[in-house]
């Protein structure tokens, strides 16, 4: 599970073309990334672990992106 220190405001973008995204904050100063296979079938495993997670800072604000492959 990715984790990325964010001490300030944050921006997600998430692009995924199935499946669910749950999203819960906290105060802490970080965020932590947990990409799970909806499913038990292989192209679910093969999606969650092709999953593309980064982290950057754009102009004092941190940006996330999760990328699930088409």
């Amino acid at each position: 599970m990715p984790s990325f220190e964010t001490p300030g405001p944050v921006t997600l973008r998430v692009s995924a073309p199935a499946g669910s995204v749950k999203v819960e904050t906290w105060t802490e100063r970080s965020v932590e990334v947990d990409v799970t296979p909806q499913r038990a079938d292989e192209g679910s495993r093969q999606a969650a672990a092709e999953t593309r997670v980064e982290a950057s800072d754009r102009g004092g604000r941190h940006e996330i992106v999760v990328q699930v492959p088409k």
